[in-house]
């Protein structure tokens, strides 16, 4: 663009000086002349500076763009137990054992997203296998919303209640709560309550709130 202002500008300026040749004076033409050079020289600097602005501003959106790539997060120490770094493809992750049983997770942005969808993808997985797996044949419908913080499980409760499918439960709960974690709520929030209805009176008769019951189930295995 800067060419091509230059040669705009001396066009203009010779089709001036050739107008008026006779009726200007070679003092006004050295005047007109240093005038539009000037000119041109000032635009010229003015693009440079912007130009220098605008690379200067790229550059420091770059630095803090990078800083959006990386997700830490903690685990709680009562999931901790039940953590298998290899299990969550997490080997590229920088992961710190803390003194007080917690785990930091250190991962890249889009690896955190990855994970999300595959762990999003396992629940729903899961659910539908408990529904048709001969181990857990009590299981009729399972219901839950988009953050895995509230279970419906419609069973036939005689069945449920003489067997083991509560076991069922407590590995869904696992998975809603590690959800939870890397969906990055605060650990002392995490909750997935479970509600045990019956499906012939549609009575709910028991409810399971983890991970405050987390205890007593791993104390049933």
């Amino acid at each position: 663009m800067t060419i091509i202002k230059r040669l705009f500008g001396a066009s203009i300026l010779a089709i001036l000086l050739a107008g008026c040749g006779n009726e200007t004076s070679e003092t006004e033409q050295v005047e007109q002349s240093a005038q539009e050079t000037k000119a041109e020289t000032n635009t010229e600097n003015q693009a440079t500076e912007t130009e220098v602005e605008e690379e200067t501003s790229n550059e420091g959106s770059i630095e803090v763009d990078k800083g959006l790539f990386s997700t830490e997060l903690t685990l709680p120490a009562e999931l901790s137990e039940t953590f298998e770094p290899d299990e969550l493809a997490l080997e590229e992750a920088n992961i710190t054992q803390n003194e007080d049983g917690t785990v930091t997770i250190k991962m890249s942005r889009s690896q955190h997203q990855g994970l999300l969808d595959e762990m999003r993808e396992t629940i729903t997985d899961s659910v539908e296998e408990l529904k048709t797996d001969e181990n857990f044949q009590s299981f009729k419908d399972i219901e839950y919303n988009n953050d895995f913080s509230e279970f419906s499980i419609i069973v036939d409760r005689e069945v449920y209640e003489s067997g083991f499918d509560g076991f069922g439960i407590f590995g869904l709960a696992i998975q809603a709560l590690y959800y939870q974690v890397f969906e990055g709520r605060n650990p002392e929030e995490l909750s997935s309550t479970f509600e045990v209805q019956d499906e012939a009176t549609g009575e709910v008769f028991s409810t399971i709130v983890y991970p405050d019951d987390l205890e007593d189930s791993l104390d049933l295995e």
